[in-house]
């Protein structure tokens, strides 16, 4: 073979070879990229988790608020209902006694 087609099969294996490089080269940024989202989808998930788990403690420090409120709320109502039954009856009974008083 002549020096000038041993030089062309150099050049044709080198060709081949910048092609694999190139390939090669390309392969490991899309890999590279892949891998960078999985980590920030990652993130994002443990972000959310993270959101979620304080959502849900906030739910429940709001229930038991409100749960405390409505117990509190239910006192206060029998009180007051306790308190103008009692009234009621004293206002009868001062009643009860002005009409006897009248009817001496």
């Amino acid at each position: 073979m002549t020096t000038a087609g041993k030089a062309a099969l150099q050049v044709g294996d080198l060709s081949a070879d910048t092609s694999q490089y190139s390939f090669f080269k390309y392969s490991l940024q899309v890999e590279n990229h892949h891998q960078q989202q999985y980590v920030r989808d990652a993130e994002k998930r443990e972000a959310l988790q993270a959101a979620l788990t304080a959502a849900k403690q906030e739910t429940a420090d709001v229930k038991a608020m409100a749960s405390q409120f409505q117990a509190q709320l239910m006192h206060a109502i029998q009180q007051r209902k306790h308190a103008t039954s009692s009234k009621q009856r004293q206002w009868a009974e001062q009643k009860k006694q002005l009409d006897d008083q009248e009817l001496r």
